[in-house]
């Protein structure tokens, strides 16, 4: 959701334009990004995705592997209710 909403927010106008609304047509084509993002702003997205989603994954990973004495499913737990 977050990146739809940036993604309506930069193009606001073009947004408009698929409803019909505002003073531009819709544009369907696919364009170069003028200017080319730089190569220090890819390094800081690539490593904000790592720092924000890469990371935490590792660690729940473990955490859970920990939990489970190593292995990757539970075994499963007799059912109470079966037996009554």
């Amino acid at each position: 959701m977050m990146s739809l909403t940036l993604v309506v927010v930069l193009n606001w106008k073009q947004f408009l334009a698929l409803f019909g609304l505002g003073s531009e047509a819709p544009r369907f084509e696919l364009i170069w990004r003028e200017p080319a993002l730089s190569w220090g702003m890819c390094f800081r997205s690539l490593a904000a995705v790592m720092l924000l989603e890469v990371i935490p994954y590792i660690e729940e990973l473990i955490r859970g592997l920990r939990a489970n004495h190593g292995k990757l499913v539970p075994k499963e737990k007799p059912d109470r209710m079966a037996r009554s």
